[in-house]
């Protein structure tokens, strides 16, 4: 598309905000009229009521994705780990065989999918109808 190749990422929201400023069909800029110009129906047809919609589930799955694994459920996790550890060390006193478990490798990858699925959604709150890359 023509935004993606010749303009950044914030072209898309002033692009957006400016389909706004056009109050009685002509360019805020020069006066012209944009009436049935198709370059404003093509844009306007690309900031649908669809895109809104795509843009409020993204911010949508960033939040639930925050609430869920985010840095305070980190670090509650972290907490209950360290717990869980010490009730397993009461009970190498009493058992043969207490059972034992290495919590760090669960915190390290709960850590890392939140950061790649974060950074993944983020990407794509920026630039909602392309492809999200890291």
């Amino acid at each position: 598309m023509h935004i993606a190749e010749h303009l950044d990422n914030d072209a898309q929201h002033w692009l957006e905000r400016g389909l706004g400023y056009p109050k009685d069909e002509k360019c805020p800029f020069c006066a012209q009229s944009v009436r049935g110009l198709p370059l404003i129906g093509a844009y306007r047809t690309y900031f649908s009521q669809e895109y809104h919609e795509l843009r409020r589930r993204i911010a949508a799955a960033i939040e639930q994705l925050d609430a869920s694994l985010g840095p305070s459920q980190q670090h509650r996790l972290e907490l209950e780990l360290t717990a869980n550890a010490g009730l397993m060390d009461f009970w190498h006193g009493i058992l043969d065989k207490p059972p034992s478990f290495d919590a760090s490798p669960v915190s390290q990858v709960i850590a890392r999918v939140y950061r790649e699925v974060s950074d993944l959604l983020r990407a794509k709150a920026r630039s909602p109808l392309g492809a999200a890359h890291k």
